[in-house]
């Protein structure tokens, strides 16, 4: 009797599935006691600074850091923001972060998504 053969899917990274966008850049986090307010889980504040920080780590995966940034005497600058707060953190959960660049004028406009 011949034994049929299988394809054997690759390992799904965790890390790679579930996200809005094919390939974000990511940034691990984990809330810290000073976010939690007084719900128990981080304040959305602090959801907001933590987009910030994905932001800046992107830019800089980019090419551009805070010093380019200074020396162009340019920037990117959020002119609008929106968040929907889908479910609570709590105090030492393992986070992980998205971003993407997602459309362009070709200008001076962009659009990133979190």
């Amino acid at each position: 009797m011949s034994e049929m053969n299988e394809a054997i899917p690759a390992p799904v990274d965790p890390l790679s599935s579930g996200w809005d966008y094919p390939s974000p850049h990511r940034l691990a986090v984990s809330p810290q006691p000073a976010d939690i307010d007084g719900l128990n889980h981080p304040n959305n504040a602090v959801y907001v600074k933590w987009c910030e920080q994905v932001a800046w780590s992107h830019s800089v995966a980019l090419g551009l850091d805070i010093e380019d940034y200074r020396r162009l005497d340019r920037a990117m600058a959020i002119r609008h923001g929106g968040y929907d707060y889908l479910l609570p953190s709590f105090e030492g959960e393992a986070l992980v972060l998205g971003t993407w660049l997602t459309a362009g004028d070709g200008k001076l406009a962009m659009e990133r998504r979190f």
